[in-house]
């Protein structure tokens, strides 16, 4: 099951074999379905395992997870995939593409069961004690048996009697897919289904025990357990009345809370009452209030409607239960199978701009509201409290409270970089008929507003550095423009990096002629001059995208002319191979977080929903320990010997669906990782989402399924999405670490809390990668307040 279990069946060898060696168990070969064990029958045989536990007598259970791989249909007629036998019967379980049979040795027979067996299902066979019949229960149904049947007894010379006592699995010619087999002498029936969820107010709570050993609750907002319609709430969600947070001066925390229902609640609204404390009041604008809207949208190669974009106005979107436009039935014959589920299509009612506050609307089932509190920088610390009371039209409030404690303490800036691939360009910069999207002034100041107020400090530019000049000489007016914009929303140059998308220097997989190599020099010190006179750090120029190691070894020419003119190189690289190319020359190399390698494989076999629902199965796909292996720390460590810096994308990808993922690896993951900061794809991917409802035809248009975006772009402003909220959360980490470590550099200098800073250096080296990350800020904010001078 989950987590890769010990391997217990007998390793049969070679390479059609249905077992790999331990050492690569239940990954397979090709990657096609990460987790799970991928098989192939005879010739290489099948799976075996031989007890003496389960008897007729006893009772018995087994159970296992199992779909038909989608690269080849299941035979035209029925294939035995599991024999289980006791010391009485055999029962044969066979399938076809469209059903499952049970088969005893005199060739009895259930009737047969329609399914689609090339879907994951979860199958049960049980024989209660002493029971002449076993029956199949099918996904954990246990309201009746699928099938039964009772079999012949197995006695020879009819029945091979040495096939008693064992379980055998995937004797078949042909590649299937296993999650998990299990079984047990004790008859089982499956498990009662979850009761549905009752009306109510429910909130993500987790009780916590700080360095005192004294319980607190924390409202992790950014948790991977989606509020699926349809299915029971997670076991995170709890019925609850208080929400408890915490957030530092100037800093942004959010809360969140679903409201269920069993009945249409009309007109919904929610009332945000004053934040009061002891240490006094704190200003109305100081908590927002949004809606999660579900959004249909690419979750693996499958997509899934799922609580996302955070918007004050719940009518801005609708979804149709029919194909976009340009999939399903439209879509030419050789689309992919991941084009095929697109099979609901998301609509704007009006333009796509977002009212100033929250909207009333009906809610049928559930819905999450999100809470974004930002701590004036002069609030007193303390504990402050405010009522929040959901307000249906018809129907009786129902009221919690939001708590929120004011560290005494001041956040630093985080000792990261936090950049993003950003290709935008300002409207008539560009050809008109461009993939790219071109925006406003306005649009483009409010997204580096929005970057600003998430962390993001430094996207890079896809516009050129400056024009060419017919003298030779380089115009930076545009470049300027786009820099003043930039610095309205925020965002400081002085001192700062440039990373430029594109510019006149060249970059070419071939030795420069004399001339370009002298161009090249010749732009390259122009534009260094040009932003070290304007006081600009340093300046990176990127090469090729994702280039191959051989192809790194064929720009080195290019890369040597712009470090002789005092620039420098960035660029994505594909995997540590890079580093015997160009090692010793690329400035900052963007890895490919090796994370995304396995999503890419997964993608594919795992729908949206399995995914959604079963988070803690697909945390490896963003896992930071994947940078933790001796051979990325010896790369890691020769990138810093030489003077350069490390980042990493697609870390996750911008629209990973998994928001702690996006936390987890840009604030501890870059720590433990060793790395110096993050450039991912994207903020919004190429053109997005900038289509004007104008100009919007359902008929024509769809909107982004957002799997390569932070955010949803609008006409004017951004929206925010779970993804962009959990990438603030490791930012605001990240800030509590540096805050933490400046505060213990502090103390140890004027001699002060000595055995606390000893302990605490101690505490951070213990800290893993999966820690609790509520826990562990919770933890910092204390030791930073308890140094203090």
């Amino acid at each position: 099951g989950s987590g890769n279990p010990t391997l217990v069946f007998t390793d049969s060898g070679g390479i059609n074999s249905s077992m790999y060696k331990p050492d690569s168990r239940f990954t397979s070969p090709s990657g096609t379905v990460p987790g799970w064990l991928t098989c192939n029958g005879n010739p290489g045989g099948p799976l075996i395992k031989n007890f003496t536990t389960n008897t007729k007598a006893g009772g018995w259970t087994a159970e296992w997870a199992f779909k038909g791989h989608p690269t080849g249909p299941l035979p035209e007629t029925l294939t035995e995939l599991v024999q289980f036998s006791d010391d009485t019967n055999l029962i044969s379980v066979r399938y076809q593409d469209d059903q499952v049979q049970l088969f005893g040795v005199s060739g009895s027979s259930s009737a047969p069961v329609a399914l689609d067996v090339r879907q994951e299902h979860v199958y049960r066979l049980v024989r209660q004690p002493g029971s002449e019949t076993v029956e199949l229960y099918i996904d954990n149904d246990r309201s009746s048996p699928a099938a039964s049947l009772t079999p012949d007894p197995c006695t020879a010379p009819a029945c091979d009697v040495s096939h008693l006592n064992h379980i055998l699995a995937a004797p078949s010619t042909f590649e299937s897919a296993w999650d998990f087999i299990r079984y047990k002498g004790e008859a089982s029936l499956p498990p009662d289904p979850p009761p549905p969820t009752a009306p109510g107010i429910y909130i993500p709570s987790e009780v916590q025990y700080g360095a005192d050993q004294q319980p607190y609750s924390v409202n992790p907002a950014i948790n991977n357990y989606a509020a699926l319609s349809g299915h029971p709430l997670p076991d995170l969600w709890q019925a609850g009345d208080t929400i408890n947070i915490m957030a530092a001066r100037g800093e942004y925390e959010s809360a969140t809370f679903v409201v269920a229902t069993d009945t249409t609640l009309e007109a919904v609204d929610v009332q945000v009452g004053t934040l009061t404390g002891a240490a006094g009041t704190l200003p109305a604008q100081t908590l927002d209030v949004r809606v999660v809207q579900p959004y249909f949208r690419r979750v693996t190669d499958w997509s899934a409607t799922m609580p996302w974009v955070l918007v004050h106005d719940p009518n801005l979107f609708t979804i149709l239960d029919e194909s976009p436009p340009r999939h399903g039935e439209n879509a030419p014959p050789d689309s992919a199978p991941s084009l095929l589920a697109y099979t609901k299509t998301n609509l704007l009612t009006r333009a796509a701009i977002d009212t100033d506050t929250l909207q009333p609307a009906d809610i049928d089932d559930r819905q999450q509201f999100w809470i974004t509190a930002h701590i004036p920088d002069d609030a007193e610390p303390g504990t402050y409290s405010a009522p929040v009371t959901v307000v249906p039209a018809n129907a009786p409030s129902m009221e919690l409270t939001l708590e929120i404690r004011v560290p005494d303490l001041e956040l630093l800036p985080p000792t990261f970089e936090y950049s993003v691939y950003y290709p935008a360009f300002l409207e008539g910069t560009f050809e008109p008929d461009s993939s790219y999207a071109q925006l406003t002034d306005t649009q483009y100041v409010n997204e580096m507003c929005n970057m600003v107020a998430h962390g993001l400090t430094n996207p890079n530019f896809y516009e050129g550095a400056a024009v060419v000049n017919p003298d030779g000489s380089l115009d930076f007016t545009l470049q300027e423009e786009y820099i003043s914009l930039r610095e309205q929303a925020g965002m400081s140059f002085q001192g700062n990096p440039l990373y430029l998308a594109d510019n006149p220097v060249l970059i070419v997989q071939r030795d420069l002629t004399p001339e370009e190599y002298a161009r090249n020099v010749d732009y390259t010190t122009q534009i260094v001059a040009w932003a070290s006179q304007k006081g600009y750090g340093d300046v990176y120029f990127i090469a090729n995208d994702e280039a191959s190691p051989s192809g790194l070894l064929a720009e080195r020419d290019s890369f040597q002319s712009i470090h002789d003119g005092g620039g420098k190189i960035y660029v994505a690289v594909g995997n540590s191979d890079y580093f015997a190319s160009a090692g010793d020359l690329l400035d900052v190399p963007v890895l490919h977080h090796p994370g995304h390698f396995l999503w890419d494989q997964g993608a594919r076999e795992v729908t949206g929903e399995e995914f959604l629902l079963n988070p803690e199965d697909m945390e490896t796909y963003g896992n930071p320990e994947l940078l933790m292996t001796p051979d990325m720390q010896s790369m890691i460590d020769s990138v810093h010997q030489n003077g350069f810096k490390l980042f990493t994308y697609m870390d996750p990808t911008s629209g990973h669906a998994l928001p702690e993922a996006h936390r987890r690896s840009r604030g501890l993951g870059l720590w433990k990782a060793g790395l110096d900061g993050t450039m991912t794809w994207a903020y919004t991917h190429i053109k997005g989402n900038d289509v004007s409802y104008a100009e919007f035809d359902p008929s024509e248009d769809a909107l982004t399924d957002l799997i390569s975006s932070f955010v949803f772009r609008g006409e004017e402003a951004p929206f925010d999405t779970l993804g962009w909220e959990g990438f603030r959360e490791g930012v605001d980490d990240a800030r509590y670490l540096a805050t933490l470590l400046e505060a213990m550099a502090a103390a140890t200098a004027l001699g002060e809390h000595t055995a606390l800073v000893s302990q605490t250096q101690q505490w951070l080296d213990s800290l893993d990668v999966h820690a609790d990350l509520d826990a562990m800020r919770q933890e910092m904010a204390g030791r930073i307040e308890m140094l203090a001078p």
